[in-house]
């Protein structure tokens, strides 16, 4: 899979060590030198990028890394964002990753300790856009999926279809449980619509 990032920072020239360095290492790289141009670039292609990176300081009257990074993390909340800036203090650091960003460099140190940071981004993407060989019947398990109105493929996504036609056949409460927003009321309702069996249902 060919990972491409898009970089954030109006200082190029600070940057190109960077860039040319994770080009170097088989990345498609673009680059932009405000947070407008970056959310206009996340709008139109909001599933083209692995990893947003975002520098902390950009030139007063544009967006600040902070918005930017929130902005990018309206968008589409599930993008991965690294936090970017030459100043190491705690403060810019823990600013970056309250706003969204799920990891910070800080510009100057080993740039092996940014390719490991990297990888483990990609390794995380590769992960959530696995397409797995179901273990179960397929076209049941892609109907379970539509069933929720979830979208995708991904390993998560089968397991959870299995796991519904599994309590689909039990003649007992199923509880279920997991913080808001991760759909639970859509895995209730499947079960629901599968097994006339299926009785009563409690949520936290």
């Amino acid at each position: 899979m060919k990972h491409r990032f898009l970089i954030v920072d109006d200082n190029e020239c600070a940057i190109d060590g960077i860039r040319l360095y994770l080009e170097s290492q088989g990345y498609v790289i673009d680059y932009v030198t405000n947070g407008d141009l970056a959310l206009a670039h996340i709008r139109q292609n909001p599933n083209r990028y692995t990893l947003i990176i975002v520098d902390f300081f950009m030139q007063p009257g544009e967006l600040s890394g902070v918005e930017t990074i929130r902005e990018v993390r309206r968008i589409n909340p599930s993008m991965l964002i690294l936090g970017l800036s030459g100043d190491i203090s705690v403060d810019t650091h823990n600013a970056s990753l309250e706003a969204g960003a799920e990891a910070f460099f800080v510009k100057g140190d080993a740039i092996e300790k940014l390719y490991g940071l990297v990888r483990r981004f990609c390794d995380r993407f590769e992960e959530a856009n696995k397409v797995v060989e179901p273990i179960q019947n397929k076209s049941e398990n892609v109907d379970i999926i539509k069933l929720m109105g979830a979208i995708g493929c991904s390993t998560s996504l089968a397991q959870t279809g299995i796991l519904i036609q599994k309590f689909a056949k039990i003649d007992q409460t199923v509880l279920i449980r997991g913080e808001n927003g991760t759909g639970k009321e859509r895995a209730a309702r499947a079960i629901h619509d599968l097994s006339n069996a299926l009785k009563a249902y409690n949520f936290f």
